[in-house]
């Protein structure tokens, strides 16, 4: 019983742990997301997560946790045109406007429930300086 109940649980932390890991934590997706960018990139987030911002492998901008999405969503365009070249957005699928041209974004995964996104500024260009939702 002893050896079966060590065999057990060893599998559960070395085999299942990990494979489950991405999909209840940031990690994954926030890996992604910096493969999709330079390292001199600068990464804004919007209707982000705790763990969005912890496993951001860089300084992330951030535009309020608490406050309303469409407001964050207009800040960070305000922040993203200031330099285009280098500054990405990330959010969750249901805070994309809808003037964002997803065939343009990049899809990086599932975590927490939420489907992420990262953008750059030709996604988010058809984007009015005060985008609706």
């Amino acid at each position: 019983m002893l050896a079966t109940l060590t065999g057990l649980w060893l599998l559960v932390g070395l085999v299942a742990q990990p494979l489950l890991n991405d999909a209840s934590s940031a990690r994954g997706v926030m890996q992604r997301a910096a493969m999709n960018m330079r390292p001199t990139d600068e990464l804004a987030l919007v209707a982000w997560k705790e763990q969005n911002l912890l496993m951001a492998d860089r300084p992330a901008r951030t535009f309020g946790f608490t406050r309303d999405v469409a407001a964050q969503f207009a800040d960070a365009l305000a922040w993203q045109r200031a330099a285009p070249t280098q500054r990405w957005l990330m959010l969750e699928d249901d805070a994309l406007a809808p003037c964002i041209d997803r065939r343009a974004g990049i899809f990086v995964g599932h975590s927490n429930r939420r489907e992420w996104w990262l953008l750059p500024l030709v996604a988010s260009a058809a984007c009015p300086a005060a985008p609706r939702r």
